[in-house]
């Protein structure tokens, strides 16, 4: 018996439970893929949290699911393994290294790897501040910054 057969009984009595409360979300991170700390879901993995996604449905605030996704894998995960559920994937290592990440993904564009080593620097150059921006971001506000001053 492996440890998700082992656990489901008590996180579904725990998510029962936290459903009455009418908290404002639930939020559950997918465990670790086998590929380490950079694994990226591709949206072929199963989603370990579908039982517990399941169990929320009817409840008036959203899941919050983290773990690994990448544009590709979330907008499977919300549009077809999830559909019908109120769900939202978290990317929290990519904001690291990705102040435009939004923009990233409305546009296709690949992220930069975030660096570990960043995620709690204090206040340094590196980390969030230090990766910068897509060329295709800088285009964009220079276009806005254009527009502005003709106006």
């Amino acid at each position: 018996m492996g440890m998700q057969e082992r656990t489901l009984p008590q996180f579904t009595h725990l998510i029962s439970e936290l459903k009455k409360l009418n908290l404002a979300y639930l939020h559950l991170i997918q465990p670790p893929l086998a590929g380490g700390p950079h694994a990226r879901r591709t949206g072929s993995e199963e989603n370990l949290n579908q039982p517990f996604v399941d169990l929320w449905k009817g409840a008036t605030s959203t899941v919050i699911l983290a773990g690994g996704y990448t544009a590709e894998s979330a907008k499977k995960l919300v549009d077809m393994d999830c559909a019908g559920h109120n769900v939202a994937v978290a990317m929290g290592r990519f904001f690291t290294s990705n102040s435009d990440l939004v923009f990233r993904i409305q546009r296709g564009i690949a992220p930069s790897m975030y660096k570990r080593e960043f995620f709690y620097e204090p206040a340094g150059a590196e980390g969030y501040l230090g990766f910068g921006v897509s060329e295709e971001w800088e285009k964009e506000r220079s276009k806005v910054s254009v527009t502005k001053e003709v106006v």
